[in-house]
C-alpha cells in the first residue's frame, strides 16, 4: 500500500530568531495546515553554545512526565538532552526529548491546548489519516541542505504524549523522514535485486568498524522472495581503489562502514590513504559524493554505519551539516545512516527489513516504518536503538524509482543452486580470498577492477592460492565460494577437483585435460546447452595417455601440430578452444553474458599433482590473460597444497607477474578474525538440522558482558574450533561451543523473525 506522505515545511522565520512551520501532502491536493492562504506557524528558537535549538511555547504545556522537558524548556535543557541521547539514555528520557520535539515541531497532542494553533496540527493529521485507514504514513520534515541546527535533532523521537509517532499513528506504521529542500537526486533507478559495495575503510576486524561489519554480514545473507543481495566486499578502501571499484561494480547500494569524526570542515569518515607513506585519511562528504559518481551518476542509496556520521553530535561551538545531509546534497537520493550492534535485536530487526525492502524492491519509506515499530515493540529494555537510524531523501515526488534487473539474477540464482553452491553453513571470513580473486576479473585493456593491492599492480591472469596443507581450513569451501561470486558476476566457472567421481583433482598432463572436459561436461549440464560428443581437451587426453580409443585425426589441426614436439601448448590451446567454445554456446542463449569471462577452478593441487602445477607454473601454460588472450582472458584460481611449490610461490621463485597469491591458513585471533568468524555462522542458522535447538537457531554474542566476563568462553571456543572451518560442519565442537556459551550466558537468542512475528 502506498504511503500517505506528508510534508512538514520547516524554514527561517524571516520575522524572528525561530521558524516557520507549514503542513502539507502531495496526494491531497488542497490539504495543508494552517489552511492555504493562512499565515504559518511561528515555531520560536532559544540559543545555547552558538545553536539554536527548537522550543515549544510555554503555555502549551499539559503535564506529565513525556512533557518533563518542555514545561521549562530552555535551549541549555534541551542541549543537554539531546547530548544525553548521543550517548543512549533510557526510554523516559526519550519520550520527553521526543515530547518537547513534537510540541515545538506541531504543538501538543491535545486539541483543548491554549494558543496560536493550539493541537490542531496534530489533530488535522490524525483526521487525514482517518480517511487512508491501514496506509502506512510518511511524516516528511523538509527544511534546506544549510539548517545544521534542525539537521543535528532526533526528530525520530516524536512523541505525541501518549507514544512515539514511529511505533504507530492510529494503528499505521510512521516512517519520520528528512527532507533536504531543494536537492536532487543524479542516480538511475534502483535494480531488483540491487548491486550492494560493502566499503570498509580498514581491516574488516578492526574494532573501530566492528558494528558496521556485523551489519554489513547481516545485510550479505538477506533473502526476499528467493532474491538475495548481489554484493562486493572493499576492505582497506582508499580513495581511489573506490573510485576504480564504482566504475567496475556500479553498485545500486554502497555500505559505508568506516570510522568517523568531525573536523573543521564538517563531519568526516577515514578511509586507507593511497599513499604508501600515509596510513589514512579523511574524506569529507563532498570528496566521497565524487569518488562515488559514475558517468555522472551518484548511487541510488547510501548506506552510512559510521560513527558520528549520523544526526548525533554532542552540541557545540560551530556545529556541521551532519555527513548524511551533504550527501543527499551532492546528489545520492537516499541516505541511511545506522548505528547500532547486532547483539542488540533492535539493530538486527531493522537492519533486516531494510535489506528485505532492498532485495525485493519495496519501499524503503515503509520498510523503514514497520522495522522501526517492531524494533520498538521488542526493545524490552526500554533503550533508544530503534530511534538511531535516521532515512535522508532528496526532494523529490519518487526519490527512489525502482527497476527490474536484466533477468541475469535470476538466473544466476538458478545456476548457483544447479552447481550446488547453496551450503551450510554461511560462508565467513576468507574475505581476503575473493578479494585477490577479483583483479582477474580486470576489464578491456587491463582496467582496473578497485580490488588490486596498488595502482602499479601487473595484470594478472591466474591466483594461487596457498593452503595449509592440512586438513579442516576450508580449501574447497573456499573455491566453491569464488565459484558462486563469479556466477552473481555474470561469468562461468569451471570447477575440477571439488568433487568425487569424474571431478577428481588432476595429477598428470592426460588427467588435466580429461578432468577440464569433465568440469565443462558438467557446466553444460547445470546450464542446459548442448553436450559435445568429444570436447578438443578429452581428443588430447586419450592421445596423451595413449589410450586405444585415442586419435589425433579428430584434433582440431594446430593442436595435433603441437602435440608432438611441444604437449603443453597443444595443451594450452585444446583448452582455451574448449573454454571458449562454452563461453559462446551460453553467451548466444543468454546476452547478459557477453562481458562474461569463463574461469577455471582447479582444487586439491598436492604435492602428487607435481606434473599439473609444473605445466601450469613454469611451462608457458599461463600469461597475463589466464589461459587466454587479451580478446578473450581466461582467468584460472589454483587451490595449491603441494608445500614446495607453495614455498616457492611465497618466496618469488616461481611466480610470473601474472600470478598473484593469497594465503590459506586457520582463521587468526589476530584482531579476532576467528571470533567475527564464529559469530557470522552463529547469526545464520544452518539449513539442515545439525543440532537441533542449537545450529538451526541465530545467536548473537552478548556485548553487555565485560572482557574479564568473556575471556573464558572465548578461550574455550579458540582451544576447540582450532580457527578451523572443518568444525562448523563435522563432529561436535561447534554446536556443543554453542550450547556451553547459552548455558554460560555468552550468547542470547537472536531469533528475530519469531520475535518480529509475536509483535
Amino acid at each position: 500500500m502506498t504511503a500517505l506522505r506528508i510534508l512538514v515545511d520547516v524554514a527561517r522565520d524571516p520575522a524572528g530568531d525561530g521558524w516557520t512551520v507549514r503542513l502539507t501532502s502531495p496526494g491531497q491536493p488542497g490539504w495543508s495546515w494552517p489552511a492555504p492562504g493562512a499565515p504559518p506557524r511561528r515555531m520560536r528558537a532559544g540559543t545555547h553554545a552558538g545553536r539554536r535549538v527548537p522550543l515549544p511555547d510555554p503555555d502549551w504545556c499539559t503535564g506529565g512526565p513525556e512533557h518533563s522537558l518542555c514545561c521549562a524548556a530552555t535551549a541549555e535543557s534541551v542541549a543537554r538532552a539531546v547530548a544525553a541521547m548521543a550517548v543512549r539514555v533510557g526510554a523516559t528520557t526519550g519520550a520527553a526529548l521526543g515530547g518537547l520535539l513534537h510540541a515545538a515541531l506541531l504543538g501538543p497532542a491535545g486539541p483543548s491546548a491554549p494558543g496560536a494553533g493550539g493541537g490542531a496540527a496534530w489533530a488535522a493529521i490524525g483526521d487525514l489519516v482517518a480517511l487512508h485507514p491501514g496506509a502506512p504514513l510518511e511524516l516528511a520534515l523538509r527544511w534546506p541542505v544549510g539548517d545544521a541546527d534542525l539537521s543535528g535533532l532526533p526528530w525520530e523521537l516524536l512523541h505525541d504524549g501518549r507514544r512515539f509517532l514511529a511505533t504507530s499513528a492510529g494503528g499505521a506504521p510512521v516512517a519520520v523522514t528528512r527532507v533536504l529542500a531543494g536537492t536532487r537526486g543524479t542516480a538511475e533507478p534502483l535494480r531488483v535485486p540491487p548491486r550492494v559495495l560493502f566499503v570498509v575503510g580498514t581491516a574488516a576486524t578492526d574494532l573501530r568498524v566492528r558494528p558496521g561489519a556485523e551489519i554489513a554480514g547481516l545485510l550479505r545473507a538477506v533473502r526476499q522472495a528467493g532474491a538475495r543481495i548481489h554484493y562486493r566486499m572493499l576492505h582497506d578502501a582508499s580513495p581511489d581503489r573506490l573510485e576504480a571499484a564504482m566504475e567496475t561494480f556500479r553498485p545500486d547500494v554502497v555500505h559505508i562502514i568506516a570510522h568517523g569524526g568531525t573536523g573543521p570542515h564538517g563531519p568526516y569518515i577515514v578511509l586507507c590513504a593511497d599513499d604508501p607513506r600515509v596510513k589514512e585519511e579523511q574524506r569529507y562528504a563532498a570528496q566521497l559524493a565524487e569518488q562515488l559518481t559514475v558517468g555522472g551518476r551518484k548511487p541510488p542509496v547510501v548506506v552510512l554505519s559510521a560513527c558520528e556520521t549520523g544526526a548525533l553530535h554532542v552540541p557545540g561551538p560551530g556545529m556541521a551539516t551532519p555527513f548524511a545531509v551533504d550527501l543527499v546534497a551532492g546528489g545520492v537520493p537516499v541516505v541511511a545512516a545506522m548505528a547500532g550492534m547486532v547483539s542488540d535485536r533492535a539493530c538486527r530487526l531493522f537492519t533486516r527489513r531494510f535489506g528485505q525492502a532492498l532485495a525485493a524492491g519495496t519501499s524503503i519509506v515503509a520498510a523503514t516504518a514497520e522495522a522501526r515499530r517492531l524494533t520498538f515493540a521488542a526493545d524490552a529494555a526500554g533503550g533508544l536503538d530503534w530511534a538511531l537510524p535516521a532515512v535522508f531523501l532528496a526532494d523529490e515526488d519518487e526519490p527512489l524509482p525502482i527497476r527490474a534487473g536484466d533477468g541475469g539474477a535470476g538466473l544466476a540464482a538458478g545456476w548457483i543452486s544447479a552447481y550446488g553452491l547453496e551450503e551450510d553453513p554461511v560462508f565467513c571470513g576468507r574475505e581476503n580470498v575473493l578479494s585477490a580473486f577479483l583483479p582477474l576479473l580486470a576489464g578491456p585493456g587491463g582496467r582496473r577492477t578497485g580490488w588490486e593491492s596498488g595502482r602499479d599492480e601487473p595484470r594478472r591472469g591466474a591466483l594461487a592460492i596457498c593452503a595449509e596443507p592440512s586438513a579442516g581450513v576450508g580449501k574447497t569451501r573456499t573455491l566453491r565460494e569464488i565459484a558462486r561470486q563469479a556466477l552473481l558476476d555474470g561469468h562461468l566457472p569451471v570447477l575440477v577437483g571439488t568433487g568425487g567421481g569424474d571431478l577428481v583433482a588432476p595429477r598428470s598432463h592426460a588427467t588435466l585435460c580429461s578432468a577440464v572436459s569433465n568440469g565443462i561436461e558438467q557446466v553444460r549440464l547445470h546450464l542446459g546447452l548442448t553436450i559435445d560428443e568429444l570436447t578438443e581437451s578429452a581428443g588430447l587426453a586419450d592421445v596423451l595417455a595413449g589410450t586405444a580409443d585415442a586419435d589425433p585425426a579428430l584434433l582440431n589441426p594446430t593442436v595435433r601440430r603441437l602435440v608432438g614436439r611441444m604437449p603443453l601448448a597443444a595443451m594450452r590451446m585444446a583448452l582455451q578452444l574448449d573454454l571458449a567454445a562454452l563461453l559462446a554456446d551460453a553467451r548466444r542463449r543468454w546476452p547478459h553474458l557477453r562481458a562474461g569471462r569463463a574461469v577455471l577452478l582447479l582444487d586439491n593441487l598436492d604435492q602428487t599433482a607435481q606434473d599439473v602445477l609444473d605445466a601450469l607454473l613454469g611451462g608457458g601454460m599461463l600469461g597475463e590473460h589466464g589461459l587466454g588472450d587479451e580478446q578473450e582472458p581466461l582467468p584460472v584460481v589454483l587451490m595449491i597444497s603441494a608445500p614446495r611449490i607453495v614455498d616457492d610461490i611465497r618466496q618469488g621463485r616461481q611466480r610470473g607477474r601474472w600470478l598473484a597469491h593469497v594465503d590459506l591458513a586457520p582463521l587468526s585471533d589476530a584482531g579476532d578474525e576467528d571470533l567475527f568468524a564464529y559469530e557470522q555462522v552463529m547469526l545464520h542458522p544452518f539449513l539442515g538440522q545439525k543440532a537441533p535447538g542449537f545450529t538451526d537457531r541465530p545467536w548473537a554474542v552478548d556485548r553487555t558482558l565485560t572482557p574479564e566476563e568473556a575471556a573464558p568462553i572465548v578461550v574455550t571456543w579458540r582451544r576447540y574450533m582450532k580457527g578451523l572451518p572443518y568444525n562448523f560442519v563435522e563432529g561436535v565442537v561447534f554446536p556443543l561451543a554453542i550450547e556451553m556459551s547459552f548455558h554460560a550466558k555468552y550468547v542470547l537468542s537472536a531469533d528475530d523473525d519469531v520475535t518480529a512475528a509475536g509483535l
